[in-house]
This record gives structure tokens, sequence and C-alpha cells, in this order.
């Protein structure tokens, strides 16, 4: 494997010195396709490629220069391969082509009238610019002859590390049978650029160039020693020199200070490297990521990601999961203990997809570094400590779906520049601490389906209009900020919105009528607010609500008959407005029911003996109304009723004796009333009653015996009646009694003895 990423990175090396050096029409040129044949399998390191190449001048018989022949157009410029004397003018040279499989020559050819340029510069970007901002080949000539095996150009300096391994190799030909040798050494670095070195007969002058690799003296047969340079001006040679050079090594290991190597990536498709380059280009990467990720071990507490920095390989490290290629795809620490700040040295993951830190101890800041995360798709931050700001440079996470940074320290605005988010799909932002106001140019973010931003109470201004442009938004949840305005009609058209949470903000106006548009909607939450004005009649086409919260507003006018048809409604809270009229007994249909809140309005007129169509109900209130008459006995049938609060009302009539089979009741609140008659007897089936209020009305009679069946009861309150006769012994069977008041009535006798028991 070491051999083969050797040998290619060669031909990759050579190709890029055929592809940035160039001729005009004249130049010299082999075509290769005569010559094909099939790259023969050998054990020598060089012996891979197909042909080999040498030039000679055919007037001097001098050698010019050598080279493999990869396949395709083979390039050789007078600039890197004649004698500065000669260039430009008319010559012949002859090329001759070995075959490498038989080490015979395959083909010879002359060519002459050969007319040279060269280019030296490449567009930014391709390669790392030097001091100057410009981009610098290297550009080599060679006043006396010598052999040219490939030359590399100036490498990102994160590929270039103390201890990496080389492979060089020289050709020379002399007459008809070329000369191959080839080496592998260490790579050795100088501590300063500014140190001359004398190789092999010549001068590197200290301002000319950086030297950061020299081959071992024992290189026989190199024709030079393999370097790899960083030209800063020009060079002088006083001998012949041939340069060679391919990364490899079973030891590729990348300090932490070149742990960049993601920005290089142009560079590495530069070089068209094939499948073996690109895997030593691959091993260079979990180096990368290697660091990267001890960034994040670096100071835990002991125990925690006990695993990192170990001999076991990185993806099989502690809530690390890789991909095919062994590339980083995941981290998952959740409540993994972890402490100290998110390192900026994670941006060097770019193949990472999801990171999942949520629930540790995490503090500092969002690093805008991240931003190079280009290919995470799911970021959970939520409960941590981190502070400080939303990087607008996140901006750039083109392929983020999901982020959930809930309850931290974070602050500022909500940024702008988020509106190119394009692949957002769920924002979790709340319990936070955010400030300004709802930023209109989020309305692009086409594909969001969730945005969570409650608890955020310095979050303020109107609801923007321009969020109807949200058709994914399903879920959107802002309560308990301090939002106002009114609410905007325009948001009829987000037909996928399914939950609205718009509580304890202070938003004013009407309901908007248009929003029985929002065919989708099951859940709204509107209560604590200052909404007014009547309940939309036209909200009956709101068929797939199920909750609907709109209590402690400053709503007014009669409940809407056309409600009637919200069947699926499950919970509807009403309470503390200003609402008055009837009840409507229509609202019988709504069989779904399980809530019905009413209280503290201005409601009055019977309670509807239709309602006992409501089965599923478990809890109404209707307490602080106007509601008259008398208890409907129909009620009985509300078999599922857990709890009823009529209190302060002006009810009449007597206690339904039909109750009793109400198995279900725990709660029931009739404080405040007219009621009259006796205790119902029957009512000793409530099994279930833990809490029983009747104070303040007219009942008389005695305290029926039969209630000590009662044995959940823990509250009692009669005070305030015409209740006769004495205290029951037998109620001393009420073992879970804690409090009873039956003050203010005409009972007499002596406490019984057997309520000694009571505790």
């Amino acid at each position: 494997m070491e051999r083969n990423i050797r040998n290619k990175f060669l031909t990759a090396c050579f190709g890029l010195l055929l592809e940035f050096f160039w001729f005009d029409a004249s130049a010299l040129t082999l075509k290769a396709n005569p010559l094909e044949v099939g790259v023969p399998e050998a054990s020598n390191d060089i012996n891979r490629y197909p042909y080999l190449v040498s030039i000679r001048d055919k007037q001097s018989n001098t050698h010019q220069c050598s080279g493999f022949l990869v396949g395709g157009t083979f390039v050789l410029t007078a600039s890197s391969c004649v004698p500065s004397a000669i260039t430009g003018s008319a010559s012949e040279f002859l090329v001759r082509v070995w075959c490498r499989d038989s080490m015979q020559l395959c083909r010879a050819e002359t060519f002459s009238d050969v007319t040279t340029k060269r280019r030296s510069r490449v567009p930014a970007g391709s390669f790392l610019p030097d001091s100057n901002g410009d981009v610098v080949l290297l550009e080599l000539d060679f006043p006396a002859p010598g052999p040219l095996l490939a030359v590399l150009p100036q490498p990102p300096r994160a590929l270039l590390y103390e201890g990496m391994r080389l492979l060089f190799a020289g050709v020379s030909s002399d007459g008809d049978s070329p000369k191959i040798t080839s080496k592998v050494v260490r790579f050795v670095t100088t501590k300063s650029c500014r140190q001359a070195y004398q190789l092999r007969g010549f001068q590197l002058p200290s301002e000319d160039v950086c030297v950061v690799g020299v081959a071992p003296e024992d290189c026989m047969g190199c024709a030079g020693a393999p370097l790899i340079l960083n030209l800063k001006g020009s060079s002088s040679w006083q001998d012949d020199v041939g340069i060679a050079v391919a990364i490899g090594g079973a030891d590729w290991a990348l300090p932490a200070e070149f742990a960049d190597l993601a920005r290089h990536e142009a560079w590495l498709r530069a070089l068209g490297l094939p499948e073996q380059i690109a895997s030593v280009a691959r091993r260079a990467e979990v180096t990368t990521e290697y660091n990267a990720l001890m960034s994040l071990a670096a100071g835990q507490p002991s125990g925690v990601l006990g695993d990192w920095g170990t001999s076991k390989p990185v993806c099989e490290w502690t809530g690390v999961s890789c991909g095919p290629d062994q590339a980083v795809v995941a981290l998952s620490l959740s409540d993994a203990g972890l402490v100290g700040t998110l390192p900026v040295e994670l941006s060097a993951l770019t193949t990472l997809t999801a990171m999942n830190l949520e629930d540790n101890e995490l503090e500092g800041t969002l690093p805008g570094a991240w931003s190079s995360l280009e290919s995470l798709v799911s970021l959970l931050l939520k409960h941590n400590g981190i502070s400080g700001t939303l990087p607008s440079q996140w901006s750039a996470l083109r392929s983020l779906s999901k982020l959930d940074i809930e309850n931290n320290d974070l602050t500022g605005t909500l940024p702008l520049e988020w509106s190119s988010l394009s692949s957002a799909a769920i924002m979790y932002l709340d319990d936070n601490d955010f400030t300004g106001t709802l930023p209109t140019q989020w309305s692009t973010l086409g594909n969001l389906s969730e945005l969570i931003l409650e608890g955020n109470e310095h979050l303020s201004g109107p609801l923007p209009p321009e969020w109807s442009a949200l058709r994914s938004l399903t879920d959107l949840r802002m309560f308990e900020i301090s939002l106002s305005g009114t609410l905007p009609p325009q948001w009829s058209v987000m037909g996928s919105l399914s939950l609205l949470h718009l509580d304890t903000n202070g938003f004013t106006g009407t309901l908007p009528p248009q929003w029985s548009a929002l065919t989708n909607l099951r859940v709204m939450y509107l209560y604590e607010n200052k909404l007014n004005g009547t309940l939309p009649a036209e909200w009956s086409a709101l068929g797939t609500m199920d909750r609907m919260y709109l209590g402690y507003n400053e709503l007014s006018g009669t409940l809407p008959r056309e409600w009637s048809a919200l069947s699926d409604m499950v919970a509807l809270d009403l309470a503390y407005n200003s609402l008055s009229g009837e009840a409507p007994p229509e609202w019988s249909s709504l069989t779904s029911l399980d809530s019905l809140e009413l209280q503290s309005n201005r409601l009055d007129g019977d309670l509807p003996r239709q309602w006992g169509n409501l089965r599923e109900l478990s809890t109404m209130n209707i307490e602080y109304n106007f509601f008259r008459g008398s208890l409907p006995k129909e009620w009985s049938s509300l078999g599922k009723l857990s709890d009823l609060s009529g209190r302060d009302n002006r009810l009449s009539g007597t206690l339904p004796r039909d109750w009793s089979v109400m198995s279900f009741l725990e709660h029931m609140d009739l404080e405040g009333n007219r009621l009259s008659g006796t205790l119902p007897a029957d009512w000793s089936e409530f099994h279930n009653i833990a809490k029983m209020e009747l104070d303040e009305n007219s009942i008389s009679g005695v305290l029926p015996p039969q209630w000590s069946k009662m044995t959940s009861l823990k509250y009692l309150f009669l005070k305030e009646n015409k209740l006769t006769g004495t205290l029951p012994p037998e109620w001393s069977a009420l073992e879970n009694i804690k409090r009873m008041n039956l003050d203010d009535n005409y009972i007499v006798g002596t406490v019984p003895i057997e309520w000694s028991t009571f505790q």
C-alpha cells in the first residue's frame, strides 16, 4: 500500500509539472496513444510507470531531461529541460521512449525549432499564497545537463511536518540505458527559514528560499537532493539537480498546528490525485480530526472521555461515529459530564453531520469558526451554560436542519443573516435572554417547520406579517416574551401551521376571522394577552382544532353557536374574559371535549341539560358567572367528570340524586349558590370524591350516615347552610379526612366518641 501511494504520488507530481508549464504550437510533443501498454506489476518502487522518456540534444549529444510518461500527452517545456543558453534558438532534440515492461526502446523521434514560453503564476486560491499575496510555482532552470523527474508545486504547509516520510527518485540516462534510483527518507525541517544549506555542491541562498526538506548524503544516482522549496525569489544553481517528491508513509500524523487541512481541499483536487494518494490525504484528515477532537477532550475531568487519545481508533472513541470512509460524521456526547468551552478547533471536522453536546456544563461562546462545518445537519447544545451572541457567520451552515440551543445564557439579537439558512427545519432557541425584534428577513426560511423562542422575555415588537411566507411552519412557540401589536391576518396562508403558542405576551386587537383558513391548526395558545373583540364565528371552520386557550384576555360577546362544528375539540379555555349570554345547547355536539373552562365571565341563563352528552368531559369550570336554574339531572351521564366547579353563580334547586352514578368525581365545588333541599344519601356512591365544597347555600336536613362510605374524602365544607341533627358516629369511617367545616348550621349534640380516631 505504501509503495503504491508513493508511486501514484510521483505520477501526480509529474502531471503537475506538465500542467503548469506550457509551450506554444512548436513545443516538444510526443503523443502517447501509439505506445499504450499495460501497467506491469513489478517489485521496484517506481516500476509501475509504463514509459521512461529521455531527451538529448542531437547536435551536442548531451542529455537534457528525463521523465516518466504516464499516458495522454507528454509535454516538456524548454524552460525546465533545455539549457538557458539555447532557449529560444533552433535545435534538434532526440526523444527516446523506453517501455518499462521490457526496458526496451519503444520509440525514438526527433524534434526541431523549439520555441519556449513559461507561465509562473496561476489564479489565486489554487495554492497557498506567498507573503505578497501572489501564488508562485517552482521555476527551475538547469544551466548544466541533469535529469528531471518531477517538480511538486508549492504545497499547503499543512501537508508538511517533522518526521514525515518522502519518496524521492532520480533518473539518469547513460547512452541507451536508463538508471533509476529511489529511496525513502525522513523529512527534516529547519528551525528558521533563513538558514542556508550547502547541498552536494550547490548553494541555496537564505534570502531566496526556505528549505523545508533535504535528502541524505547517501542518495546515489539522484543527481541532486530532493527538495520541497518555498521560493521567495530567483535562485542560483551551481550544480545539476533532479527533484522528485511523493508524500506517504505508514506513520502519517499531523501536529496540531497543521490541523486545518480542510481549506487545502482545492489544492488536493488540483493534483488530480489517484485513489491511493487520496487515501494518504485521508490519513492526514484523520489526524486533523484527531487533533480537533482532542481539543474537546483537553481539560475534561478524570473519567470523562477516558478512551479519547488512547490507542483505540478515533472511530471507536466514546460518542464518535464515522462513515464508510472512516471520516468522523457524528459526535454524541449528551449528559457526558463535559466542562470547559466549545473548541474552535472542531471547525476542522468538515465531514461532521451531527453534533450532540446537550445536558453538559459547557460554557463560553458559540465559535463563529464553526461556520466551516458545511456538512452539519444537526447541532444540539441545549441545557449548558453557553453565553454570548448567536454568530452571524453561521449563516454559512447551509446544510443545517436542526439547531437546539435552548436553556443557555445566550444574549443579543436574532441574526438577520440567518435568513440564508436554507435547510433550517427546526430551531429551538427558547429559554435564553435574546433581545430585539423578530427579524422580518427570516421569512425566507422556507423549510422551517419548528421555531421555538419561548422564555426570551426581552424579545419585543410585533409579529412580522412577512412570516406568512413560512408555509412549511407547523410549530411556532413564542410565549412568555414581550411581543406586542396585533395578530396578523396575513398569517391565514400558513396552511401547515399545527401548533401556535403566543400566550403571555402583550398582543392587542381582535382575533382575525381570516385565521379560519388555518385548517391544519390543532393547538392555539393565546391566553394572557390583551386581546379584545368577539369570538369569530368563522373559526368554526377550524375542523382539526383540538385545543384552544383564549383565557385571561378582554374578549366579549357571546359563545358562538357555530363552534358546535369543532367536533375534535378536546380542551377549550375561555376563562377570565368578559363573555356574556347563554351557554349554547348546541355545544353538546363537542363530544370529544375533555376540559371546558368558562369561569370568571358574565355568562347567564340555565345550564344546558343537553351538555349531558359531553361524555368525555373530565373538567368543567363555570364558576364566577351568573348561571341560574337548577343542576341538570341529565348531567349524571357525564361518567368521566372528575372536577366540577360552579361556585358563585345563582344556581338553585336541589342536589340531584341521579348524580350518584358519577363515579369518577373527585372534586365538586358548588359554594356560594342558592341550592336547597337535603344532602342526597345516594351520593355515598362517590367513591373517588376527595373534596366537596357546598358552603354558603340553603341546604337543610341531617348529615347522611351513608356518607361514611366516601372513604376517599379529605375535605368537606358545609358551612353556612341550614343543616340539622347530630354528628353521625358512622363518619368515623372517613379515615382520610383532613379538614371538615360545619360552621353556621343548626347541628346539635356532642362530638361522637367514635370520631376520636380522626387525626
